[in-house]
C-alpha cells in the first residue's frame, strides 16, 4: 500500500466518523474564567518596555545618530534625484499596490472578530 492510499483511508474513516458536538458557549465561559493576572501582566511588562526605550532613545546618543543617518540619506536621495527617471506606469503600479495593503489593512481590521 502506498502512502497516499493510507493518507486516503484515513481521511475517508475520518470523514465517515465526524461529528459536531454543540458548544452552547462554552468555550467563551472557559476563556472568561481563564485567570485575567496574565493579561494584566502582559500589560504591565509592555509598558514598562516601551519606557525602557524612550528613556535609552533620550538619554542616549541614538538620537544624534539617527539625526546623522537621516541627514546622510537626505544628502544622498538630492544627489540621485535628477537620475531617477520614473514613469507614469510606474507610479500607478505603486499607487495601486499601496492601496491595495490599505484595502486590506482595513479589511482586516473591520472584519476582526474579538
Amino acid at each position: 500500500m502506498k502512502e497516499t492510499d493510507n493518507e486516503l483511508l484515513v481521511a475517508q474513516f475520518f470523514k465517515d466518523n465526524a461529528f459536531d458536538l454543540p458548544d452552547n458557549g462554552f468555550s467563551e465561559r472557559v476563556i472568561n474564567r481563564l485567570p485575567k493576572r496574565r493579561l494584566w501582566l502582559s500589560r504591565a511588562w509592555t509598558f514598562i518596555c516601551f519606557w525602557a526605550c524612550v528613556a535609552f532613545v533620550l538619554f542616549s546618543d541614538v538620537k544624534q545618530q539617527l539625526q546623522v543617518i537621516a541627514r546622510r540619506f537626505v544628502d544622498e536621495l538630492s544627489v540621485l534625484a535628477p537620475d531617477i527617471h520614473l514613469s507614469w506606469s510606474l507610479l500607478l503600479v505603486v499607487a495601486l499596490v499601496l492601496l491595495t495593503f490599505q484595502w486590506v489593512m482595513v479589511h482586516t481590521v473591520a472584519t476582526y472578530d474579538k
